[in-house]
């Protein structure tokens, strides 16, 4: 029973770590993409809000999709 609750704890770190280094990833690619919309003087203001828009939407689903993946799992383990 102990090696599995040390493989356990040793997978909840491995998913936390792979956790903070997508949403490390996702939010310098999420600004990139802000500054890249920025720097484009022609897209009107409503374009740019739309744009903006659908990328807080993506991220708010690859976090909620992670979140509940890992919900799942541990509820999987208790």
């Amino acid at each position: 029973m102990k090696i599995y609750r040390e493989l356990g704890l040793t997978m909840l770190l491995i998913i936390m770590v792979t956790w903070y280094v997508l949403l490390a990833y996702v939010m310098v690619n999420y600004v990139n993409e802000i500054n890249k919309i920025d720097r484009c003087k022609r897209l009107a203001s409503r374009e740019g809000s739309v744009i903006k828009a659908y990328g807080i939407f993506k991220l708010s689903v690859i976090g909620f999709l992670i979140f509940f993946g890992i919900f799942s799992v541990l509820s999987s383990y208790l």
